[in-house]
């Protein structure tokens, strides 16, 4: 039940993540048909890949964070209790 969980949440990600890809090529697009220099479309296609790569990172960071949810409480994170006692 819970790997059905995370494969949705995986899904919904993913779906989200394509959904800005394609939102940042279209303004890229759009800038790019907007611009006159070579050197400002230049611009616009890297502005259009950085938006591209943060969506990715986010899904990464996303699909990570699913998965972590679905680790039992006592393996998500040993260290965080570890040290939390040791206040000074």
């Amino acid at each position: 039940m819970q790997a059905a969980k995370v494969k949705v949440k995986d899904t919904m990600s993913t779906a989200k993540a394509k959904a800005k890809e394609k939102q940042a090529k279209a303004e890229e697009k759009a800038e790019m048909a907007s611009t006159r220099s070579h050197g400002e479309k230049e611009l616009a296609h890297e502005r259009g890949k950085a938006k591209a790569a943060a969506a990715k990172m986010e899904l990464l960071q996303e699909k990570a964070l699913h998965r972590e949810e679905a680790m039992p409480c006592t393996a998500k994170r040993p260290w965080s209790t570890r040290f939390t006692s040791r206040v000074s």
